[in-house]
């Protein structure tokens, strides 16, 4: 039952057929896939669906269909480098999609061994491989995944396209984490996960040398999202999804191409709610500012302004040795005119019901993935800070600075670089929730995800991307979050997220029988959803992060 706006305790009934399907004894996973997508241990039933382009076969299987890479677009290599995403060629005959396509070419390996152990069953297995060489990547990777519980039901089921994260350089749609089967069958949705161009190949800006055939080429790997979107609307339908109730959702870098597309106005109608989880982004990258990264690019490669074509022509793993320390981010150009928070941007998706929120520890994100560990002073302090994009050129350090030591007092320089991370996310967070409400328009639902992995005696309590397991109902993919093991209370915070998810999909608003409920945000009560094993509604949780960082101009 719903409980009112500030009693904080959700009612959990979790099935001895729920506790075998997650595999309480010995984490045997209901969910688990074999390395490139297998299934293993259950019997498959073929089932084919045509397409828009052709025929495609997947498996039916523990009463879901799902097909794994299914073609969007054409090639990306040659010619269609940089240049806006075509159409696949139509195909005769039917084509597998049994298996994960090849992902986008980025750098093939994580940043250490303990970032590898704790992101077990998130990560790609192609960037998890002790092998440098860049395996299971290639320019052709415009594929999507679906997942769906029928294809012959005359009701339409709700759609939710995934968009993966790893910033604007990495990852892709397929992982254990997010694997689509326990969505589909247990909230009737249809889940859809795909890969797109990434780094130099999805958002290099080339337009300062002609914005004829040039002009798109440093939102590319945007346009290919909005071209699998295209493709859902188009074909969704045969898959048993309703083309006209699509929800786009994404973590970190996911949910920063969520925020990009809100603003987009060639993304208007193909989706319909949108759900950000840490990761709300404020702006787009200027022109100047790409036009010295192409600059310090070209310089490494050898081409100016005479020989440019011939980036058209490099080895892939060449150009991505050539960009490996460059940050990549969308560019302010045609196909986003505006930033995504300016009221020009917010107008583009007014409409459009929003839910977004952050971990209570993004902060351990920093220390997991060895970002924090050269900051030793406040020199490296400032770098840190720097480096990572949040300031502006007309932001400096000081002021971000400043800002937190005036709210939280003096700490050493790595706890403050730590404590910075993950209030900006925070703060990026509430300040986007804010200026929605004040534009008008559709309802925003804001979240701080609290429940604390008992994995490495706690250290990473509440981390960046620790939420997705619960959100695609996969815990058993992500064992090694819990120490001591499964258990009802977090069966049930996982039950509950992806019903919440699944629910707002549905209608936008996540209110469901499995939780108290969940007020949108506003300017003067500012509710905040507390999630854990049981779930609170707060008044303004974040203010004080917001007083220090709510007005600043940070971020890209």
């Amino acid at each position: 039952m719903n409980r009112g706006p500030l009693e904080t305790k959700s009612v959990w009934t979790v099935s001895r057929r729920e506790l075998l399907r997650y595999g309480l004894c010995g984490f045997v996973s209901a969910s688990f896939q074999g390395r490139a997508g297998a299934s293993v241990g259950y019997d498959t039933t073929p089932i084919v669906v045509e397409t828009s382009h052709g025929k495609v076969r997947g498996v039916s299987e523990r009463e879901v269909s799902k097909f794994l890479g299914v073609r969007y677009g054409a090639p990306t290599a040659g010619r269609n480098r940089f240049m806006p995403p075509q159409a696949p060629t139509p195909w005769a005959g039917v084509v597998n999609a049994i298996h994960p396509s090849s992902i986008a070419y980025q750098q093939p390996r994580v940043p250490n061994s303990l970032y590898a152990e704790v992101l077990k069953g998130a990560l790609p297995w192609q960037i998890c491989s002790e092998n440098s060489a860049l395996r299971g990547m290639s320019e052709d990777c415009l594929f999507l995944n679906i997942w769906t519980s029928s294809i012959k039901s005359s009701q339409k089921r709700p759609v939710m396209v995934w968009l993966h994260p790893g910033n604007y350089i990495a990852w892709a749609g397929y992982s254990q984490w997010t694997d689509g089967t326990r969505l589909a069958r247990e909230q009737d949705v249809v889940l859809v996960s795909l890969n797109h161009r990434l780094n130099v190949f999805g958002f290099l800006d080339l337009s300062e040398f002609g914005e004829e055939e040039w002009g798109q080429s440093g939102n590319v790997g945007l346009l290919d999202i909005i071209s699998a979107l295209r493709w859902v609307k188009d074909n969704i339908s045969s898959f048993g999804g309703d083309a006209d109730n699509v929800t786009i959702f994404g973590e970190s870098g996911g949910a920063g191409k969520v925020s990009f597309l809100l603003a987009m106005p060639e993304a208007r109608g193909l989706f319909h709610r949108a759900v950000i989880q840490s990761g709300a982004r404020h702006r787009a990258r200027e022109r100047d500012h790409a036009k010295a990264v192409t600059r310090r690019i070209l310089g490494r490669l050898g081409i100016n302004d005479w020989n440019l074509n011939s980036i058209q022509n490099i080895e892939p793993a060449k150009l991505v040795a050539a960009t490996a320390t460059e940050t990549f981010v969308p560019v302010l150009n045609d196909a986003l005119p505006a930033h995504p928070v300016s009221k020009a941007g917010l107008e583009v998706s007014k409409d459009i019901p929003v839910v977004l929120g952050t971990n209570a520890d993004e902060r351990a994100y920093a220390d997991l993935n060895g970002a924090a560990d050269h900051v030793v002073d406040e020199a490296t302090l400032r770098e840190a800070l720097a480096k990572v994009g949040w300031l502006r050129p007309d932001s400096p350090s000081a002021t971000l600075l400043e800002a937190y030591r005036r709210e939280f007092g003096n700490s050493s320089p790595r706890q403050t670089y730590l404590d910075i991370f993950g209030m900006l996310e925070e703060a990026r967070a509430t300040s986007m929730a804010t200026r929605r409400v004040e534009q008008g328009g559709a309802s925003s639902y804001l979240y701080l995800f609290n429940w604390r992995s008992s994995g490495w005696g706690g250290r990473f309590g509440a981390c960046h991307t620790f939420e997705i397991p619960f959100v695609f109902d996969n815990l058993a993919a992500a064992k090694q979050l819990f120490s001591g093991g499964l258990d009802a209370q977090v069966i049930g915070l996982a039950r509950a997220m992806g019903a919440s998810w699944c629910t707002f999909a549905r209608v936008g608003d996540p209110n469901n029988k499995t939780i108290p409920h969940w007020g949108a945000y506003g300017a003067d009560k500012r509710e905040t959803m507390l999630i854990d094993c049981t779930w609170e509604a707060r008044q303004d949780p974040a203010e004080r992060v917001r007083r220090a960082f709510g007005n600043l101009p940070f971020d890209f």
